[in-house]
C-alpha cells in the first residue's frame, strides 16, 4: 500500500489489484479508508503476474481515462509524474508509455535468434524450442504481429492512452513465466504493429519517474 499512498494525492483514483492464491473470481472493489476515499482494493486469482492484475484493473477504470499501471515494487522518484504521463499519453498517435524500455530485446528478430537470450526452453509441442520461436508462436496464437524487433517496455510501469485502451479487448495472460514474458513483449508489439500507436520510454533516462527495487538505474540489468 506504500505506493498507493504515494500516488494517491496526484491521480483521480487508485485500484490496488492483488493476485491471490486463495481467490477464484475477482472481488468487488472495496475502499481503503486508511489511505483515501479514491483508493480501492480488489483481489483476483493469481494468474498472469503483473499483466494479469493490470488487465483486470483496466476493466475497472473509466474507458475515457488514460491509465497508469504500476507494479507494487516501483518507487516514486518525482511527484510531477502524473502531469508528465498525462501530457504524453494524450499526444496523438501515442499508445503506451513506461519508465523502462528493455534494451537487450531492442534488436531485429534475426539478431535475437543469434543472441544469448535465445536459450533452449525445453520441449514444446513435442520438440525442443528456443525462446524466440516460442514467443513468436505465442504471438501467432494471440493474433499479434511481431513486427521486425523485440522492442518492448518492461512490465513494471505501463501507461495506456485512451486510443490504446479502446482498441484492446484485453491483455494476453501468460500461464507460466516464459509465457508471461511473451505477453510482456506481445502487448507492446500489438500496440505498435496491430494498432499503429507508439510505445516509448517517458524519459531518455530509465526509471526517471518510477524506480524499481530490483533494477539497476541504468536499465540494463537487475541489481547485484
Amino acid at each position: 500500500m506504500r505506493l498507493a499512498q504515494q500516488i494517491n494525492a496526484h491521480v483521480d483514483e487508485v485500484f490496488v489489484v492483488v493476485n491471490s492464491d486463495g481467490v477464484e473470481s475477482p472481488t468487488e472493489p472495496s475502499r481503503e479508508q486508511s489511505i483515501g476515499k479514491s483508493v480501492f482494493t480488489v483481489k483476483r486469482a493469481n494468474t498472469g503476474m503483473n499483466i494479469g492484475a493490470w488487465s483486470h484493473g483496466l476493466s475497472l477504470c473509466h474507458p475515457e481515462n488514460v491509465v497508469l499501471c504500476l507494479q507494487d515494487e516501483c518507487e516514486l522518484q518525482r511527484e510531477d509524474f502524473a502531469e508528465a504521463y498525462l501530457k504524453r499519453l494524450t499526444e496523438p498517435g501515442v499508445g503506451m508509455i513506461g519508465d523502462s524500455l528493455n534494451p537487450k530485446w531492442n534488436l531485429p528478430w534475426e539478431n535475437l535468434y543469434q543472441s544469448a537470450l535465445n536459450y533452449q526452453m525445453g520441449e514444446y509441442q513435442g520438440r525442443p524450442v528456443t525462446r524466440v520461436d516460442y514467443y513468436l508462436d505465442c504471438f501467432r496464437r494471440w493474433g499479434i504481429n511481431p513486427g521486425t524487433t523485440g522492442r518492448h517496455l518492461r512490465a513494471l510501469s505501463w501507461g495506456f492512452s485512451v486510443a490504446a485502451r479502446q482498441s484492446l479487448s484485453r491483455l494476453p495472460l501468460g500461464r507460466h513465466k516464459e509465457e508471461c514474458i511473451a505477453a510482456e513483449i506481445g502487448v507492446c508489439r500489438h500496440v505498435e504493429e496491430n494498432l499503429g500507436l507508439s510505445v516509448t520510454q517517458i524519459d531518455s533516462t530509465p526509471f526517471w519517474y518510477f524506480a524499481h527495487v530490483e533494477w539497476d538505474p541504468s536499465g540494463f540489468s537487475k541489481k547485484a
